[in-house]
C-alpha cells in the first residue's frame, strides 16, 4: 500500500512538472475555442518583441549544404556554427506533400542544429506541390490537414524559431497572386487555430526595389499587404540592399511602418555582382534592427556562385551567392568576421566600416585579375591620342591609360560616355585594354565629394563588365597642393564609387618619393589611399627613381599587385617584385622593347603547410600555362633541346618521373632531372614533375615517401619548377584505396614539412560522366538547377572522397582529361569550385580544337597536351578577362 502511495506520489509530481514545462513552453497559447482548445490570435506586438529578447537577434543562413557527398549535412551545419551563424532557413523534405517526410526533415536538422546551439525557421514546400496551376479546393483542404499535422507535431518546440509558410508567392498576376493570398490566410487561420506557438511568417515581400516599396496604389501589392498584416513578424527578401546608395532597407521599413510596428526578419539577403554583399547588407539591418539570413553556404550543385540564369560552364567573378569554396576557404574572410559581430547597432552607432574599405577586393580576387602576368603600359594625354595609341602600339603594350575630366562628363555624359565606349571596344580589337583615370587632385579642390563620387560611380556602374577596360584609377595625385582636401574627400568618394561593384579593380594612386613608408596603419594620404584600393599603386615624384626595397616593402606590406604609373625606367628588380608599370607617352618607345620582353619571375615563399588562395593566384602570376606532357624525362628533354632553336610556342612541360629509376640508380635519377631543368631552363621552359602513378600503389608507404622527401627535398628553392604533382591519377587503375589513401595521408605532409617554395598538388582519377546526346550541359550548370555538379563526375576505382579529400590538400587544382569538350568543360565547373590556379596536368585533345582552346581562355585552365599544339593556335594566347553580369 505504502509503495502505491509513493508511486502515486511520483507520479503526480512528474505530472505536475510536465504541465509546469508545458506552460512555459506554450507561453503565447490561450484556449479561446472547444474545437480547437489550443487556438490563438495573432501576436501582439509585445508578444514579438518578447519573442526577440528570448533568442536575440537572429544571424542567419539558407540552405547550408554540403558542397558535394564528401561532407555530411551535419558537418556543414557545424560549419555554419564555427562561422557564428545561430540559425538556419530550409526547404525540408519534398514538394510532393509527403507530410512524414517534411516532418522527418525537420527532426533531422532541429536536432543536428540544436547540437551545435543553433535554431531552424523551416519553409513549408508542400504547399506549392499542392497549388500547382490550379489551386483546386481539394488541394487546399489536402493541405490544410498537412498543415494541422505539422502545427501539432512541433507545438511548443524551441529549436524552431518561426516557420515560414510560402516563399516567394507570384506578385504580379491578376489571377494567381488573389488565389495565393486566400490560401496563405487559409494556412494562418490552421496554425493558429492549432495553437502554433512559434511565430508565423510568409515570404510575401520580395520586390524590395524603391519603386514597389513605395507603390501604395497597386491592387495586388495591396492585396499582399493584406495577407502580409496577419503575420506575427514580417520577413522579406532583399539582394538590393546597394539600390540608390543604400537606401532600400529605409524604404522597406516604411513599407512595413505603414502597415504595423512588428519584428523585421530578411529572410534572404547577399549577391556580390550588383554590391549587395554581406558586409553591405548586414550594415543596413544592423541599424535598423532587421534580423537576417544570407544565402548559401559552400559552392555545391547548386550553382549559386553564379548570378541566376547564369551557366557556371563560364567563368565568372565576383561569387552570386556562398561564403565558402568547396575546400571551405571562404570566399572574402572579411566577411566571416561580420557574421559573429553583428546586432542591432545603438542610434548613430557604425558597427561596420564604411565601403571604401569593407568592399574592397580580397586578396584572392586581386592576384586572380592579374594571372595573364605582366602588364606594362602608357599614359596617353587625352582621348585623341589614346586612340592613336591604341592603333600604334596594338599587342606591344597591355594597356592605355588615359585621364578623363569631370567637367565634360558634367557638360554632356552621353558623349562622354560614348568616347570610353569607343576607346574600350577598340582596346579589345588591338588586344589591349584601357584604364581610364577619372579624377586628378586638383578636382577635389574644385568639386564636392559627393558629385565627384556620385560621377565615378556613374561611369563605373556603365562599363562594369566591359572587358576592354583594364582598371579604374579613380585619382591619380600629381602634387601635394591638395593632400589635405585629398585625405578628407577621398573615403567618400569611394564609398560611394564601391556601389558601382565592377568587374575591374579600382585604385588610388597616390604622390610617392622614397621616404614613402608603407603602413596598413598610418594616417598619411599614401596609406590611406592603399587601404581603400583593389591593387596598389602610387606616382612619384618627377624624376624620382624609386629603388626596389622600397617596392619591396610597399608589396610586403599590402600585399597586393603593385602598378608603377609614370615609370621612367624599368628596373630588372621589377621581374622578381612583379611591378607592372605603366610610362608617358614621351618614354612608350624607348621602353617598348623592356615591355615587349617583360616577364615575371615565381615569388618564392616556403610553405609548410596548405597555401593561401591569393598566395597561389600570386605564384601563376606568369604567362598563363601552356605545356606538353611527356611520359618520360627523355622524351622531354628531346623536345625541349628543339624548342631552343624553334619559335617558342609552349612555355612549360609536365614529365612523368619513374620510381624505378630512383630505387634503382639514384645518382643516374638526379643527373636526369638535373639535364631535364637545365635543358628547359635554357628553353625558357618550367617543369611539373609528377613523381608517383598507381603503378606504385601497393609499394610500402615508407620507400614512397622517402622517395618524395629525397627529390622535392633537393629541388624544394628551385624556381624552375613550376608545381608538384606527387601523386597522378590515384585508384585509377589500383583499387586498393586503403593503400592509396595511407600513401596521400603521409606524401602530403612529409613534402609540405621541407619547406618547397612551388605548389604541392595531386591529381585526382576523376571524370565527367557520359551526357546524353542532347542533354543541355551548359543549361543544367545554370544558378540553381540543381541537377548539375558533383553529381555526374566519376571516379574511376576510387569515390568521391578520395577525389574531394586531394583537391583540399592540394595548393593547385590538377585535373587528367581525355574526353569531350563537353565533358571536359562540366569538370571545369567543378574545380573552379575551390578558387584556385586549375592546371590539366595531362590533356589529351579532342573534339575541336580552337572551341576548346577559347574554352580554358575563359576558365583561366592552365594544361599540358600529350601531344603538339598548332602553334599558330597559341600565337598572343591570353586568358579572356572575366567579366560577369548582374
Amino acid at each position: 500500500m505504502k509503495q502505491r502511495i509513493k508511486f502515486s506520489w511520483l507520479m503526480a509530481c512528474l505530472m505536475w512538472c510536465v504541465c509546469v514545462c508545458a506552460q512555459q513552453q506554450t507561453a503565447f497559447l490561450s484556449a479561446t475555442s472547444t474545437s480547437h482548445p489550443y487556438q490563438r490570435s495573432q501576436w501582439t506586438v509585445e508578444q514579438c518583441q518578447a519573442w526577440q529578447e528570448k533568442y536575440g537577434p537572429i544571424r542567419g543562413i539558407n540552405c547550408p549544404y554540403p558542397p558535394c557527398g564528401a561532407v555530411l549535412q551535419k558537418e556543414a551545419l557545424a560549419t555554419c556554427a564555427r562561422i557564428g551563424y545561430n540559425s538556419v532557413r530550409w526547404w525540408p523534405g519534398s514538394w510532393t506533400g509527403d507530410v512524414n517526410v517534411f516532418v522527418r526533415s525537420v527532426e533531422e536538422w532541429a536536432g543536428w542544429a540544436a547540437e551545435y546551439g543553433m535554431t531552424v525557421s523551416p519553409v513549408f514546400s508542400f504547399i506549392y506541390g499542392f497549388f500547382g496551376s490550379e489551386g483546386k479546393e481539394e488541394d487546399l483542404q489536402k493541405m490544410l490537414e498537412h498543415v494541422r499535422q505539422i502545427t501539432r507535431r512541433f507545438r511548443g518546440d524551441d529549436r524552431i524559431i518561426m516557420w515560414d509558410v510560402c516563399n516567394e508567392p507570384p506578385m504580379t498576376d491578376p489571377v494567381l497572386t488573389p488565389r495565393w493570398m486566400d490560401w496563405i490566410d487559409a494556412v494562418v487561420r490552421v496554425m493558429q487555430e492549432e495553437g502554433c506557438t512559434q511565430p508565423i511568417t510568409a515570404s510575401i515581400v520580395w520586390d524590395t526595389d524603391l519603386a514597389s516599396c513605395g507603390n501604395t496604389t497597386d491592387p495586388l501589392i495591396l492585396r499582399r499587404h493584406q495577407t502580409e498584416q496577419r503575420m506575427d513578424l514580417h520577413n522579406f527578401h532583399c539582394y538590393n540592399v546597394q539600390d540608390n546608395f543604400g537606401q532600400t532597407t529605409e524604404a522597406i521599413v516604411g513599407r512595413y511602418a505603414r502597415m504595423d510596428n512588428r519584428l523585421l526578419v530578411c529572410t534572404e539577403c547577399m549577391t556580390r555582382t550588383n554590391g549587395s554583399t554581406l558586409q553591405r547588407s548586414l550594415a543596413e539591418f544592423s541599424k535598423r534592427h532587421i534580423n537576417f539570413y544570407s544565402w548559401g553556404l559552400y559552392t555545391c550543385d547548386s550553382n549559386w556562385e553564379v548570378p541566376w540564369g547564369v551557366s557556371n560552364y563560364y567563368n565568372n567573378e565576383p561569387m552570386f551567392h556562398n561564403l565558402l569554396y568547396a575546400d571551405g576557404d571562404p570566399y572574402n574572410p572579411y566577411e566571416l568576421s561580420c557574421v559573429p559581430r553583428f546586432r542591432f547597432a545603438d542610434e548613430g552607432e557604425e558597427i561596420y566600416p564604411g565601403g571604401e574599405l569593407a568592399e574592397v577586393w580580397s586578396l584572392r580576387r586581386a592576384w586572380k585579375w592579374m594571372d595573364n602576368g605582366p602588364v606594362c603600359g602608357m599614359t596617353a594625354t587625352t582621348l585623341t591620342t589614346a586612340k592613336a595609341n591604341l592603333s600604334a602600339y596594338a599587342r606591344k603594350y597591355q594597356v592605355v591609360a588615359v585621364p578623363v575630366k569631370y567637367s565634360e562628363f558634367k557638360q554632356n555624359a552621353n558623349t562622354f560616355y560614348a568616347n570610353i565606349q569607343s576607346l574600350a571596344d577598340l582596346a579589345l580589337t588591338k588586344g589591349m585594354r584601357l584604364m581610364p583615370i577619372l579624377m586628378q587632385d586638383a578636382d577635389l579642390k574644385q568639386y564636392d565629394a559627393a558629385s565627384l563620387g556620385r560621377y565615378a560611380y556613374n561611369v563605373m556602374n556603365r562599363f562594369y563588365a566591359h572587358r576592354g577596360i583594364s582598371a579604374w584609377c579613380v585619382v591619380r595625385q600629381t602634387s601635394a597642393s591638395f593632400a589635405d582636401q585629398m585625405a578628407v574627400s577621398m573615403p567618400e568618394v569611394m564609398r560611394l564609387a564601391r556601389y558601382a561593384a565592377p568587374n575591374q579593380p579600382m585604385i588610388c594612386a597616390p604622390l610617392v618619393d622614397g621616404t614613402t613608408v608603407a603602413d596598413t596603419l598610418a594616417a598619411d594620404l599614401p596609406n590611406l589611399l592603399w587601404r581603400m584600393s583593389d591593387m596598389t599603386a602610387f606616382y612619384a615624384a618627377a624624376a624620382e627613381t624609386l629603388p626596389a626595397g622600397w617596392i619591396e616593402a610597399v608589396q610586403q606590406s599590402y600585399r597586393r599587385p603593385v602598378f608603377h604609373l609614370n615609370a621612367t625606367a624599368v628596373d630588372e628588380a621589377w621581374e622578381e617584385l612583379h611591378v607592372n608599370w605603366i610610362t608617358s607617352s614621351t618614354h612608350a618607345h624607348d621602353l617598348l622593347e623592356q615591355a615587349q620582353a617583360q616577364q615575371f619571375l615565381p615569388i618564392a615563399n616556403p610553405h609548410t603547410a596548405r597555401w593561401e588562395g591569393w598566395e597561389a593566384w600570386q605564384w601563376m602570376n606568369r604567362r598563363p600555362v601552356v605545356g606538353r606532357y611527356f611520359a618520360s624525362p627523355e622524351a622531354a628533354i628531346e623536345w625541349a633541346r628543339t624548342q631552343a632553336v624553334n619559335p617558342r610556342a609552349c612555355n612549360s612541360m609536365s614529365v612523368m618521373l619513374d620510381y624505378r629509376t630512383y630505387a634503382a640508380n639514384k645518382e643516374g635519377y638526379v643527373q636526369l632531372l638535373d639535364s631535364l631543368l637545365d635543358t628547359a631552363e635554357g628553353s625558357g621552359i618550367s617543369v611539373l614533375p609528377i613523381l608517383l602513378s598507381d603503378r606504385y600503389a601497393t609499394t610500402p608507404w615508407r620507400l614512397l615517401v622517402k622517395y618524395a622527401e629525397d627529390v622535392v627535398g633537393r629541388y624544394a628553392q628551385d624556381c624552375r619548377i613550376l608545381a608538384w604533382d606527387i601523386y597522378h591519377m590515384p585508384a585509377a587503375t589500383v583499387g586498393n584505396l586503403t593503400a592509396i589513401r595511407q600513401v596521400l595521408d603521409k606524401l602530403f605532409p612529409a613534402v609540405r614539412a621541407l619547406s618547397p617554395i612551388q605548389p604541392v598538388a595531386a591529381t585526382p582519377a576523376v571524370r565527367t560522366n557520359t551526357l546524353e546526346e542532347g542533354f543541355d550541359y551548359i543549361a543544367a550548370l545554370t544558378h540553381f538547377q540543381g541537377t548539375g555538379g558533383w553529381d555526374r563526375l566519376l571516379h574511376y576505382m576510387g569515390d568521391v572522397d578520395l577525389t574531394y579529400s586531394i583537391w583540399c590538400r592540394s595548393d593547385i587544382i590538377c585535373i587528367d582529361t581525355s574526353q569531350l569538350p563537353a565533358q571536359v568543360g562540366w569538370l571545369l565547373s567543378q574545380t573552379k569550385k575551390f578558387g584556385r590556379p586549375v592546371v590539366c596536368t595531362k590533356w589529351t585533345p579532342k573534339g575541336d580544337l580552337n572551341a576548346e582552346l577559347t574554352h580554358f581562355k575563359d576558365m583561366h585552365l592552365g594544361w599540358f597536351a600529350d601531344s603538339d599544339v598548332d602553334a599558330s593556335m597559341l600565337t598572343n594566347y591570353s586568358f579572356q578577362q572575366i567579366s560577369s553580369s548582374r
